[in-house]
């Protein structure tokens, strides 16, 4: 009798794992917006190097470009959609970029740091960065320059 109740609960239980199928709906995921001007965000890049803020020693004349709608570096500067230059705010050095809408950006930006030897090494560095959100919000990004010497 012990056998017959494990046969049954055996085929039961197969039965029941293999009735309750159900064809689950594909939800295709929305497509962000391409990003650019008119939003609601604003965007502050810090340029780092060796993992040190640019404010902690002297970078001159750094520069930071952001291309709209794009997640790789175009082919020069002039193909960038903006650019501004790093300037300390709240004891920060940053570029802002305001009014952004969700998308995706790639950030560049071009520096010299006085405290390389040799003296005014320069520093590049880029990276993409993306935007879900479309409400009013600061996003504070850190750049990664690297020497080129």
């Amino acid at each position: 009798m012990r056998f017959i109740n494990k046969i049954t609960t055996v085929v039961a239980a197969i039965a029941l794992l293999t009735s309750c199928q159900r064809e689950n709906e594909i939800i295709e995921p929305v497509p962000l917006p391409p990003g650019g001007q008119g939003g609601n965000i604003t965007l502050n890049v810090t340029p780092q190097h060796r993992e040190k803020n640019i404010g902690n020693f002297p970078i001159d004349t750094t520069i930071v470009y952001i291309k709209y709608a794009s997640d790789m570096m175009p082919s020069g500067l002039s193909a960038f959609d903006d650019f501004d230059t790093v300037r300390v705010v709240n004891g920060r050095s940053t570029a802002t970029f305001e009014n952004l809408t969700a998308g995706q950006y790639y950030l560049y930006a071009e520096g010299k740091n006085d405290s390389l030897a040799p003296k005014n090494t320069s520093v590049i560095g880029g990276a993409p960065f993306t935007i879900v959100d479309t409400f009013r919000k600061t996003y504070d990004v850190y750049l990664q320059l690297y020497s080129l010497e």
